[in-house]
């Protein structure tokens, strides 16, 4: 359900592009959605934050802990900025 922490683990099979975004106080920010699969072929976007988000590439395996699930327009889960 949305606003729950979670743990995930999952290959990334797709990895949008890294973009980066102010903060409120002005700072750079890297921002990057990938999406996950897990055994069950089940997928979900994962939208990751900060030097995190420059690091990940398609085929490879994350393991978040403390993800936390959104519900605008789709079930989705996201880092910690």
């Amino acid at each position: 359900s949305a606003d729950k922490v979670i743990d995930v683990l999952g290959k990334v099979i797709e990895a949008g592009e890294v973009t980066s975004i102010n903060t409120k106080r002005g700072t750079p920010l890297s921002k990057r959605t990938v999406t996950l699969v897990d055994s069950s072929m089940a997928s979900i976007e994962l939208t990751l934050w900060g030097k995190f988000a420059e690091t990940v590439s398609v085929d490879g395996i994350l393991a978040i802990q403390g993800a936390k699930v959104s519900d605008w327009n789709a079930k989705t889960i996201g880092t910690s900025m």
